[in-house]
């Protein structure tokens, strides 16, 4: 297949930050003449947890390429349908959103790791179809947002249609590689995608049920008790705060609660109250982890009643 031996040696060389241009300035990828994609340099929100571009992402379902193989492939190749959504495996900023020769359209999401390090995740072989956008250069993105949808096998760059993730390490520095034949491109600087992912996929979790309870015998005044579990990759001090719904009000219970967990450690809450049985209500417990700015609700079904 003549497309599949092109791409590959195109894969070959480093892509410098100048190899690589603007997605809405290049609505054409033979021809295409741009201005080099500008580099914000603004933090991303801590990522915490990490997911596959896809649920039904494969290494390797595509041409056996998995990492650093064949050829010392510096990334995972999965086989999907055209048009088929790509989503963030993580929170971050868009730094790239372009064109680049073997890649076809490519994105590039730059994520901060709780312990202060960094990561690239790269997507290659997209779509640039009017209707199908990619998500914009600069923009903030959450894990599972949506970043762009697979591209065909004439424009992709590399043969039929898939998709190529690859994870850099460190801070993006305007280089990504399909294969590892430069100094700036070798297997120490990249991460196994799939396996990286899954060992980081956890999240905080309720080990018990967010439970309702009476104050104290006399009162009718409610608080809430439960048990969280950090089932993160990573340690650190975690707020915690009660959402109560009652009615059309929302309100939330007081102070945050402050917690320093380990992975897999655990620790119980208490929560006072506004309400006196009122019904009816629902209360959500939710989290604010290290390095992040979004309260998000910790994994369990809303206490009803």
């Amino acid at each position: 297949m003549g497309s599949y031996g092109r791409g590959r040696a195109f894969l070959e060389r480093p892509l410098r930050r100048t190899d690589c241009h603007s997605a809405v300035d290049s609505p054409a990828l033979s021809g295409a003449q741009s201005r080099p994609v500008r580099h914000s340099r603004s933090d991303p929100e801590t990522a915490w947890s990490f997911a596959l571009p896809r649920p039904d992402f494969v290494a390797g379902s595509y041409d056996g390429r998995t990492f650093l193989s064949p050829s010392n492939h510096l990334g995972e190749d999965s086989a999907h349908g055209h048009h088929d959504p790509v989503f963030s495996i993580a929170d971050g900023v868009v730094r790239e959103a372009c064109t680049a020769t073997g890649y076809g359209r490519v994105i590039v999401v730059e994520h901060r790791l709780p312990d202060g390090s960094h990561l690239a995740s790269i997507y290659g072989h997209l779509c640039g179809h009017s209707g199908f956008p990619m998500a914009r250069e600069g923009s903030r993105v959450r894990q599972g947002d949506l970043l762009g949808y697979i591209g065909d096998r004439f424009e992709n760059g590399d043969g039929q249609e898939h998709l190529h993730l690859g994870l850099r390490k460190g801070r993006y520095d305007g280089y990504f590689c399909g294969y590892a034949r430069s100094p700036h491109c070798t297997p120490k600087h990249y991460h196994p995608p799939t396996r990286f992912i899954e060992a980081r996929s956890g999240t905080m979790h309720l080990a018990s049920r967010l439970e309702p309870f009476q104050t104290t015998p006399a009162s009718r005044d409610l608080s809430f008790k439960a048990k969280v579990e950090n089932g993160f990759f990573y340690g650190g001090a975690f707020e915690f705060r009660l959402r109560v719904l009652a009615g059309e009000t929302v309100r939330f219970t007081g102070d945050t609660q402050k917690r320093k967990l380990a992975p897999g450690a655990s620790a119980s809450l208490v929560f006072p109250t506004p309400l006196a049985e009122a019904r009816p209500f629902q209360a959500v417990l939710e989290l604010l982890a290290p390095g992040t700015e979004t309260w998000r609700e910790v994994e369990s079904p809303a206490v009803r009643a």
